[in-house]
């Protein structure tokens, strides 16, 4: 073996430990922001199905509509405070 593939097999191993450390920490990443996506979509489904509960069952008089499920579904439980808040002074 000469020094040139000598070198050329160091540098594929040293690539080859590169792009594997690479997708080590691009899988551990995504595993942190998927975690994340999951419960902002359950805060998110929690908060509709309060608003739908808050006016069936307690008649709190919430409209349902673009605006409405816009904030819930954004801001989930905290859009339904907000909500209430809003209606309790009167501005929706």
């Amino acid at each position: 073996m000469d020094l040139f593939s000598i070198t050329l097999s160091l540098m594929g191993l040293i690539l080859i430990v590169l792009a594997v450390t690479f997708l080590i920490i691009i899988l551990k990443l995504s595993k942190k922001i998927f975690s994340k996506l999951i419960l902002i979509m359950l805060n998110s489904v929690a908060g509709l199905i309060f608003l739908l509960a808050l006016n069936v069952l307690f008649n709190a008089g919430i409209p349902i509509n673009l605006f409405t499920i816009i904030i819930t579904g954004l801001f989930g439980m905290a859009g339904i405070g907000s909500l209430i808040l809003l209606k309790l002074g009167g501005i929706i």
